[in-house]
């Protein structure tokens, strides 16, 4: 038994050593899970903090820009790599739109701006001015406090407005929360401040849908979903037309592979069709959004997490007691308002979707899983993260030694570190 134990000893060691020998090292510092600024593996593509700003490198540890700020004011994720451009800021502390090569696009110039997570997002122009720009740094529409609050408003039939809606024009506060980007359909929020009430515009600042709803979500796949003054939720088509009933009174999420995801009364969690009908029954304690077919579930706390396909069918089931990861909505620092940061749903659902393993939960640490539920990394990771043709952003915590020895850095699925993220020497 101590020859068996002493040999498996020195098989770890050797492992780790082989673990080791091929990362290349960077210095700087990871920006961890659970803060405002958090790192991400997108596109071969990660950042870290220098002592300089942020830096850019690729998956080999080459660095690809270095030096950029962000303006942190607004809470979230405010540098994300997600969609190749993001805002960073400048030495006079206005914003500039920069690519992940670190190159500057467009001639624009913005006090502040949200994160793109999809191919357009809001900004503050630098001359006070609100609006959209897309990933090329072009402006989409331009608009002030006056502009967007006669939006949902109509002149009194002299052809002007009351001295109260120009007051309100003038002394509404437009919070960054309020402004989600524009959908696939064209169509973004606009809200009625006056009678707190929300609608749809278009890209010319047309008022398309009336503001006459308590609270609306995106369009996806042509629908929205909406509050009446009851506080149930129903959805509507991009012309406004109610498609379905207001029946929920928690509000649903959006329809995905043509399903979207409702809540009953119990909190249990169901799939409608763009009918309304309940095609998959409210079984679940926990469930992701649709993803290219699939959605992951969990019935309750003593069951196993379970992949099933658009008919409810199960596929899979993963070892019991691991949780999948669902990243789509953060909570502002500035509202109560949940934010949406990515429109793709559950991480973990991607990653097995799309390359066949996925990162899940066990406790506080993290493993690896295939799709067919067998474990590839073992649940010993302080974090791991994005996770993308067999490479992932890793932390793990070991004790050796009787010291603790924190690593970070870009790890592959087998356990062996690419890129080692070290503090600088001096």
């Amino acid at each position: 038994m101590k020859l068996r134990a002493f040999t498996l000893t020195f098989t770890g060691l050797l492992l780790s050593s082989i673990a080791f020998s091929q990362a290349k090292i960077i210095r700087g510092y990871f920006p961890s899970p659970g803060i405002a600024i958090e790192s991400e593996f997108v596109d071969d593509r990660f950042f870290i903090e220098t002592d300089q700003g942020f830096a850019i490198f690729n998956s080999k540890g080459d660095q690809l820009a270095n030096g950029i700020s962000t303006n942190n004011s607004l809470g979230g994720k405010n540098l994300s790599l997600k969609n190749s451009v993001f805002l960073i800021k400048n030495k006079d502390l206005t914003n500039s739109l920069m690519n992940t090569d670190g190159k500057i696009l467009g001639t624009g110039k913005y006090k502040s701006g949200l994160s793109f997570i999809t191919d357009n997002t809001f900004v503050k122009f630098d001359d006070g001015m609100f609006g959209y720009i897309n990933e090329k740094g072009e402006v989409i529409n331009k608009f002030d406090k006056k502009r967007y609050k006669l939006i949902t408003n109509k002149p009194d039939k002299a052809g002007g407005f009351s001295s109260s809606d120009m007051f309100i024009a003038s002394t509404v506060f437009l919070s960054h929360a309020d402004f989600p980007p524009y959908s696939a359909e064209g169509l973004t929020k606009v809200s009625d401040y006056e009678n707190k009430l929300d609608g749809f515009m278009n890209k010319k600042l047309e008022l398309v849908i009336p503001a006459k709803y308590t609270a609306v979500s995106r369009f996806s796949e042509g629908l929205a979903a909406v509050s009446n003054e009851n506080n149930l939720w129903g959805f509507i088509d991009t012309h406004g037309k109610q498609i379905i009933d207001f029946t929920y009174s928690i509000r649903p999420r959006d329809f995905h592979s043509g399903l979207g995801l409702v809540i009953n009364r119990n909190r249990k969690i169901g799939y409608i069709n763009k009918s309304g009908e309940l095609v998959i029954p409210a079984d679940y304690e926990r469930a992701t959004d649709f993803y290219k077919g699939y959605a992951l579930v969990k019935k309750d706390y003593y069951t196993p997490v379970q992949l099933i396909d658009s008919t409810g069918k199960e596929l899979v089931k993963f070892p019991k007691q691991i949780v999948f990861i669902d990243d789509s909505v953060y909570k502002s620092n500035y509202s109560n308002k949940n934010i949406e940061v990515t429109y793709d749903g559950s991480e973990t659902l991607r990653q097995l979707v799309d390359y066949g393993k996925g990162i899940f939960m066990h406790g506080n640490s993290y493993g690896l899983v295939d799709k067919e539920g067998n474990v590839v990394l073992d649940f010993k990771y302080t974090a791991l993260k994005d996770y993308a043709n067999g490479k992932m952003l890793a932390s793990l915590r070991e004790f050796v030694d009787n010291k603790i020895i924190k690593t970070n850095g870009l790890m592959d699925e087998k356990g062996n570190w690419l890129v080692i993220i070290k503090a600088p020497e001096f």
